[in-house]
């Protein structure tokens, strides 16, 4: 458990880097809230999160890298955010949409495997809610990234390709699982307050994008606790 204190106390020591993490993945989240609040033209709305998702998937993958040089007391600044983003925006976007291509296959996967057991009628199929799809949806998607947890911080720690970095993450985590039990821990955590987000969009934003912000929150904290994992591990030949 030591990676997670030693993550703990890093993000007290840098509160301004922890509001930037915070900041940039809640960008595609308040363009989303302010198209719900005005009845735009669902192209003009595709077109708008998209951009905004690219922008901040962007910015994050520059993120990621000033947080794990300033972790190892390297000189780093929010100045670099912009350069360091061109650095590792490929990669980063590489595994992202491999993730989430896998993300897919597993919610395929999943809901076969959930109608199999659970809907042997084929016209009991029909009665599904939406409150199970999404739960299919967010217990597959925890799955992917807990089988690829090591992938994106792969890419700062070791400064690999996308392709490798995919590849070898599920490798990692069957290997040196013991040591990864933090990390297992802190996306059971993520999980659990993902599973708490209300399934009705007319729920309450406020509670929404506090609880995304919680999200965040721990997700910075994977990301620094996995880095530390994987900078003591002997990896080269995975």
């Amino acid at each position: 458990m030591k990676y997670i204190y030693k993550s703990l106390e890093f993000s007290q020591q840098n509160l301004g880097l922890l509001l930037l993490f915070i900041i940039i993945n809640s960008i595609p989240l308040t363009v989303t809230t302010g198209e719900s609040t005005h009845n735009q033209d669902f192209v003009i709305n595709s077109i708008l999160s998209l951009i905004t998702n690219i922008i901040s998937l962007f910015l994050i993958s520059g993120a990621y890298s000033i947080i794990w040089n300033k972790f190892k007391n390297n000189p780093v600044n929010f100045s670099l955010l912009i350069p360091e983003s061109k650095k590792y925006f490929c990669n980063f976007l590489g595994v992202s949409i491999a993730i989430a291509i896998l993300g897919f296959l597993m919610i395929v996967v999943c809901n076969l495997f959930y109608k199999y057991f659970f809907y042997q009628n084929v016209e009991a199929v029909t009665s599904y809610t939406t409150e199970q799809a999404i739960s299919i949806v967010r217990i597959s998607f925890f799955l992917v990234l807990a089988i690829f947890c090591y992938a994106i911080p792969y890419l700062y720690v070791k400064k690999i390709n996308s392709k490798r970095a995919f590849l070898s993450a599920p490798k990692i985590l069957i290997k040196y699982m013991n040591q990864s039990i933090p990390i297992i821990i802190l996306l059971i955590i993520n999980w659990l307050i993902i599973f708490s987000l209300p399934y009705s969009h007319s729920s309450s934003w406020d509670i929404t994008t506090l609880v995304q912000i919680i999200i965040y929150y721990i997700q910075f904290h994977i990301f620094v606790a996995t880095c530390q994992i994987l900078n003591e591990l002997d990896i080269s030949n995975l």
